[in-house]
C-alpha cells in the first residue's frame, strides 16, 4: 500500500516538512521514491519502542502518537534527532488536495 508521509524535524516551523511517497511491501521492502529498503519491524512488548533493521542495520525505534495520524518518532543508535510524521494512505492524500485540503486531515495511518 501507497502512503504520504510528511516528515518535521521537532520543534521546526509547521509547514517546513518534507512530503515522502512512501509503498510498504509484503514482504518487507519498503519503497522511498525510488529507494528500495529491505526492512524487519517488532514491536517490543507492550512498550511504544520497536526494534527496525533496515538493510541488515538495527535501530531502535520509539515512538508516541500525538494526533489521529501523527507521530513523534526517536530513532537511537545513530545519533538522529526527533522527528514528527503525519501519515495518510495515498488515495486520501490526492481526494484532500483535489477537494482543496491540505492532503492529509484524515486518513488510514500506518
Amino acid at each position: 500500500m501507497k502512503y504520504i508521509a510528511t516528515i518535521t524535524p521537532t520543534g521546526a516551523r509547521v509547514g517546513t516538512g518534507r512530503t515522502l511517497e512512501i509503498e510498504i511491501e509484503e514482504s518487507g521492502i519498503v519503497r522511498v521514491g525510488d529507494q528500495a529498503f529491505q526492512t524487519d519491524l517488532r514491536r517490543i512488548g507492550d512498550l511504544d519502542l520497536y526494534s527496525l533493521l533496515v538493510n541488515n542495520r538495527s535501530y531502535e525505534v520509539h515512538v508516541d502518537q500525538t494526533e489521529r495520524h501523527a507521530y513523534r518518532i526517536m530513532v537511537s543508535g545513530e545519533g538522529y534527532e526527533g522527528f514528527e510524521v503525519h501519515i495518510v494512505d495515498e488515495r486520501t492524500y490526492r481526494a484532500s488536495l483535489a477537494s482543496g485540503g491540505l492532503g492529509g486531515a484524515s486518513g488510514d495511518s500506518a
